[in-house]
């Protein structure tokens, strides 16, 4: 078994931060339950990480690159 190389890694981490915000909207619109300051700052904080993922899985880049994105 070999280990998933990095751009499957940054490329599943955006499906997971999709997924993630894909389910809080769901809760907050289709539920109606109002989200909590924590709830709204994690938001926030996982588009950024979403966000650099996916510009780590456009940018396939080698060496130090992977390292800064990572």
């Amino acid at each position: 078994m070999t280990l998933p190389s990095y751009r499957q890694t940054f490329a599943l981490t955006t499906l997971i931060v999709i997924g993630l915000m894909s389910y809080g909207l769901y809760t907050q619109y289709y539920l109606y339950l109002e989200p909590c300051p924590l709830c709204m700052t994690q938001r926030i904080f996982y588009c950024l990480v979403g966000g650099i993922a996916f510009l780590a899985f456009l940018h396939n880049g080698r060496g130090i690159s992977q390292n800064v994105y990572g």
